[in-house]
């Protein structure tokens, strides 16, 4: 294997998120590298693909994000709805005879209800989990807006080393 077909081999596997240690220790077994050298190699793979490696992972992160932001603004949501529901007589709920598409929304909500979550506590989670998630996605939305040149240049700073 040449150089570029070990610089390959690195940014796939580092692209399936194993474990540099695992690619360290193969590149050392397959190609006689100390450790050190192998460990610098994988490195300044990293260092060099790092925008590569992130778009190649976006699909499982965007995923995971977009549940996780989805996830956090329905308990914020519960939240605000119990709140309001608690101290405002603005909001009257009436039962419903048969099971509409509204149930879907109501069903959740008095799971929550019944495992004793806290409106106040819902919102500090639900908020939580949106801010994690956009957090999160700041790598992946950097790599992406770089790609296409826009946004602004505090959003595309990157690590020093």
């Amino acid at each position: 294997m040449d150089n570029v077909e070990i610089n390959r081999y690195i940014l796939k596997n580092l692209a399936e998120a194993r474990d540099p240690d695992d690619i360290i220790l193969d590149l050392c077994e397959k190609h006689r590298l100390s450790w050190h050298e192998a460990e610098a190699l994988v490195q300044q793979v990293q260092d060099d693909n790092q925008e590569t490696i992130t778009l190649r992972q976006a699909p499982l992160l965007s995923v995971m994000a977009l549940c996780t932001f989805f996830i956090g603004l329905f308990v914020l949501a519960y939240g605000i709805y119990q709140i309001l529901v608690e101290r405002s007589s603005l909001i009257h709920l009436t039962h419903i005879k048969s099971i509409t598409i509204s149930d879907l929304f109501y069903i959740p909500v008095d799971m929550m209800l019944q495992m004793g979550l806290d409106p106040f506590t819902a919102i500090i989670f639900g908020s939580a989990l949106i801010l994690g998630s956009l957090v999160g996605m700041r790598d992946v939305w950097t790599a992406i807006l770089s790609r296409v040149n826009i946004g602004p240049r505090w959003f595309s700073q990157t690590k020093e080393k």
